[in-house]
């Protein structure tokens, strides 16, 4: 049989161990930045598309008060931004929505839609969980009961409550001239 001994320098066995043992902690130190502390979820509201030229965007509000805004379609800016709010602002805002939060790992939508109608967007609430499945209330905007209109009226008054507006505003879209 033919084997090999290897001797390693004690100085190279040890470089080595130290560096293996910083990228170990290097990667749990990015771990532990990149998930949220317990218990901490974030609050989502996203716009969907309509057969025109409603403004779609999302708007995700952290317990710290860092809001991601993240411009889809038909908005001023589209892209993501970053902006910060009062801890206490997100307070409010999360209280506000409490009442269309659904359970754990649930998604609803709008009850009692006796008049509907079609093309318009709806508003898409996701409550996320380092603990647990995602929440999700979804509102289509189209159903015109006066329950289902105050729900609109709030979740819009939400978002205009947001320093947001000059993301958000809709974009100007040039019509063909009419013959």
């Amino acid at each position: 049989m033919n084997t090999k001994t290897i001797t390693a320098n004690p100085v190279s066995l040890s470089a080595c161990l130290l560096l293996a043992a910083c990228g170990l902690s290097a990667c749990q130190a990015q771990q532990a930045t990149t998930s949220s502390p317990a218990g901490q979820e974030t609050v989502s509201i996203r716009t969907t598309p309509c057969f025109g030229t409603c403004p779609v965007f999302a708007v995700t509000l952290h317990p710290d008060g860092q809001l991601d805004f993240e411009g889809i379609k038909f908005v001023k800016h589209s892209g993501k931004v970053t902006r910060h709010i009062t801890a206490d602002k997100v307070k409010a805002i999360r209280q506000t929505l409490q009442a269309y939060r659904p359970a754990a790992g649930v998604t609803t939508r709008n009850k009692d839609c006796q008049q509907r109608v079609t093309d318009h967007p709806s508003y898409v609430v996701t409550w996320q969980s380092p603990k647990a499945q995602d929440s999700v209330y979804r509102h289509y905007t189209g159903c015109f009961s006066a329950a289902n209109r105050a729900i609109a009226k709030t979740l819009r008054g939400v978002l205009t409550s947001l320093p947001i507006a000059d993301l958000a505003a809709p974009t100007k879209v040039k019509r063909l001239p009419k013959k």
